[in-house]
Parts: structure tokens; C-alpha cells; sequence
């Protein structure tokens, strides 16, 4: 029993034994790191509760119990852990030793739900490119005539037309300005890479955004890892991403909010690139937290929430980054608030050698 128990605790997803009310009877180490408690706090309590679906759960408990047969549940379910919801595999299957139990194996699969998602984006990202610069190319030689009379009727003596030129203009240079964020989603980012001090970079950052910041009265705490090296990345789209995330983050705080600046070294894989040693930086902010709904939404090119922007900073920013190598990664729980963290690769060969 000690030997099957420490193959179970090895194992890379969470098994649990349930008996005929759904109570969880036993428990491997890795179901005890998906609910995000201890095996004693765990045992006899009901496992259908740490589901966001707790009926198909239970439906499927049942349906094995009664059929004798093995399930793998086909949608994909949303196991409670800690604040968050994490997408999960479920199969179910009688227990061999003891008739009257279940044995349920849950599977964490965010991270493939994360490289899915990134190549649907990437894939939809090559269509859109491709029709923004056709739109972009067709919008721009009559609007540049358009402002041209604009400017005309400006400086006409009719002081009746002067309002309605003004009018002309001022949207002109909105739809000018909009055309300018597209043609800049379209091209691909070129990176001209330069030595760069990311700690440098967010006090530069930080300075600029204090009026708007004490006008909130937002905190900013910053916590900086001095160890940190220099960075090989294009100094200005940088600083840019970071912007339009400190920005975002800014937003979402009511008056008194806090937004925390955190700076480390991670490590993790990298789709198609291995093992990647990575400086990261979080911008977490207190404010309402994002619906998963519209966090599912917020790399889409012109989605926004927003009653200014035109949805195209995250995107941009997201294509900035993986020009550089990196990667963008956001959370947010309802009521307490988000946290996005940009990685780049602490060596970019990428970006050093671009141009």
C-alpha cells in the first residue's frame, strides 16, 4: 500500500478516491496542490465542491457508479483552487480493490489551453494583418484629401463654415491617428536592440504617470531585484508596453487604489525554444478584477471595455514582446484585482540580433 501511495504522489495530476455520497476518501500529493489545501482538510469533504460545475460532477459520479463503465468527461471543467478557476481534465473509473469507491483523475490543463489559444491569436493575427493594411491603404489617400479641404475651409473668410471645418478636421486626425495604431499592428515589429536597464526604465516610467498617479491618489509600491542584469530589447517599444499596462492598470484603480511593481528572474519552457531563463516584471493593481469572459477577449485587435481606445495596446503589446522573445501573461480574480507580468528572456538572441 506505502509503494502504490508513492507511485500515486508521483504522479503529474491529481487522483482522488470518492466513496458512494462523492465524499473524497483519499488523495495524491498533486490533488492536494490542485485544490489548494491539505490532505486532512480535504478528506470527506464532498469532491463535486471544488468544481465550478458541481452538478456534472455529480451527473458523472453517478452515471459510473450506475453503469460500471469508465468516463471521460468531454467539457472542460473548472476546478476551484485557492482564488482562481483552473481549467481541468476529468475521467472517472471504478476502483478495482473496492467496488463501493471512484477513482477520479483530475488533469491541470492551463498550460495547454494557454499555447492553444496563443496560436488561434497568432493564426488570426496573420488573416487580420493582411486585410487591416488593405483597409489602411484604401482609407488613407482620401482621407488625406479630406483633410486637405479641412484645412481649406479653415482658412476661409465664411466664418460659417468654420465650425463644421473644425469638426472635419478634428475627426479626420482621430481617424488619421487610429490608422496610425493599425498600420502599427500590421508591420511586424522591427527590434533595434540596445543595452537596457529595466529598473531605469520603470522609475523613468513611474515619474511620468505621478500626476495622474497623485490626482488618484494611487499608491505605487516597487519591489526591485538589484540583482537583476541589463537586457538586450528595443529600449522605445519597451517602454511602450509597459506603458500602456501601467496605464491599463491605473484605470482600473478607484480613487486611494494600489498598484505594486515587482521585478524578478523565472524559469520556465518556451514553446519551441526549451528552457528559458527569464527577468520578469508584474504591474498588480486592486481594482474590480476583469470578468474571465473578457479576459478570454483582451488580446483580440479592437476589443475594449473602454468608453476611450481603440484596442489595439494589448495586442500591439503582446506582438511587441514575442518580437523580443517574451511573453505576456495575465490573471485577475473579481474584487480584488489584476496582475500582468511581461517576461524577456534574460539572453535575447533574437533581439541583439535584429535590426
Amino acid at each position: 500500500m506505502n509503494k502504490w501511495k508513492s507511485v500515486c504522489d508521483s504522479l503529474p495530476f491529481g487522483i482522488f478516491v470518492v466513496d458512494t455520497r462523492g465524499r473524497i476518501t483519499d488523495l495524491n500529493h498533486e490533488g492536494e496542490i490542485l485544490l489548494s489545501t491539505s490532505r486532512s482538510r480535504a478528506l470527506k469533504s464532498y469532491l463535486s465542491r471544488y468544481f465550478d460545475n458541481e452538478s456534472c460532477i455529480t451527473e458523472q459520479l453517478a452515471y459510473v457508479r450506475g453503469s460500471y463503465r469508465s468516463v471521460s468527461v468531454d467539457e472542460v471543467l473548472k476546478l476551484r483552487s485557492s482564488q482562481n478557476l483552473i481549467p481541468v481534465e476529468v475521467s472517472i473509473s471504478l476502483h478495482d480493490e473496492s467496488p463501493e469507491h471512484l477513482i477520479v483523475a483530475v488533469r491541470d490543463i492551463s498550460n495547454r489551453m494557454v499555447i492553444e489559444r496563443a496560436k488561434a491569436i497568432s493564426g488570426d493575427y496573420e488573416n487580420m494583418d493582411r486585410i487591416l493594411a488593405e483597409i489602411a491603404h484604401e482609407i488613407k489617400n482620401p482621407l488625406s484629401a479630406i483633410l486637405g479641404a479641412a484645412r481649406l475651409l479653415q482658412e476661409s473668410d465664411d466664418d460659417g463654415v468654420l465650425p463644421l471645418a473644425d469638426i472635419i478636421s478634428e475627426e479626420s486626425l482621430r481617424l488619421e491617428a487610429m490608422l496610425s495604431n493599425i498600420q502599427s499592428f500590421c508591420r511586424p515589429p522591427q527590434v533595434r536592440a540596445t543595452e537596457v536597464n529595466i529598473h531605469r526604465l520603470l522609475k523613468e516610467l513611474v515619474e511620468r504617470q505621478m500626476p495622474l498617479l497623485e490626482e488618484k491618489q494611487i499608491t505605487i509600491t516597487e519591489y526591485y531585484d538589484p540583482s537583476l542584469p541589463e537586457i538586450f530589447a528595443d529600449e522605445e517599444k519597451i517602454f511602450r508596453v509597459i506603458l500602456n499596462i501601467l496605464k491599463n492598470a491605473v484605470d482600473a484603480c478607484s480613487i486611494g487604489g494600489k498598484i505594486t511593481l515587482h521585478t524578478g528572474i523565472s524559469m520556465g519552457d518556451l514553446l519551441g525554444k526549451g528552457f528559458v531563463t527569464w527577468i520578469y516584471l508584474s504591474i498588480r493593481d486592486n481594482g474590480a478584477g476583469i470578468p474571465v469572459d473578457v479576459r478570454e477577449k483582451i488580446f483580440t485587435p479592437f476589443f475594449t471595455t473602454k468608453g476611450h481606445g481603440n484596442g489595439l495596446g494589448l495586442p500591439i503589446s503582446m506582438k511587441i514582446l514575442r518580437a523580443h522573445g517574451g511573453k505576456i501573461d495575465v490573471e485577475s480574480t473579481i474584487g480584488i484585482g489584476t496582475n500582468v507580468t511581461i517576461y524577456l528572456p534574460m539572453k535575447n538572441r533574437l533581439a541583439r540580433g535584429s535590426s
